[in-house]
């Protein structure tokens, strides 16, 4: 049974549970893993410089960043399994979006319909 949704960071606060409502093992797989990012679909600007894509393609799916400079940066992948261990398939992130005061970063899973909301702490990076 697929573990669900690996957050790309241990430091981050919030408390991810996969499908069976089990947290994640304390060993994360490397959110990269899988190939490299494909698919970007949704995309919203960042408060703090750069953009956060959703992706929607082959395989696993990605949330990632990309700075002003164009270098990408993993912060989530979608593990959640919603056909079988034989054929799996993974759904898209959705609607990519920050709260109004920059705190937040909310995205959905498409299919089975999962919001999320990850918290950073979030920061400006360096400017190349």
């Amino acid at each position: 049974m697929s573990r669900g949704l690996q957050p790309a960071f241990r430091r981050r606060r919030e408390r991810v549970v996969g499908s069976d409502g089990a947290p994640p093992a304390d060993s994360l797989p490397d959110p990269s893993a899988g190939g490299a990012f494909d698919g970007p679909d949704n995309i919203t600007v960042s408060p703090y410089g750069g953009l956060v894509v959703a992706e929607d393609g082959e395989g696993l799916q990605h949330l990632f960043g990309a700075t002003e400079s164009g270098r990408t940066y993993p912060i989530a992948r979608n593990e959640l399994n919603i056909d079988t261990e034989e054929e799996p398939e993974y759904s898209e992130f959705t609607g990519v979006v920050f709260s109004p005061d920059g705190r937040t970063l909310f995205a959905s899973i498409q299919t089975p319909g999962i919001a999320l909301a990850v918290t950073g702490p979030w920061r400006r990076g360096p400017r190349h």
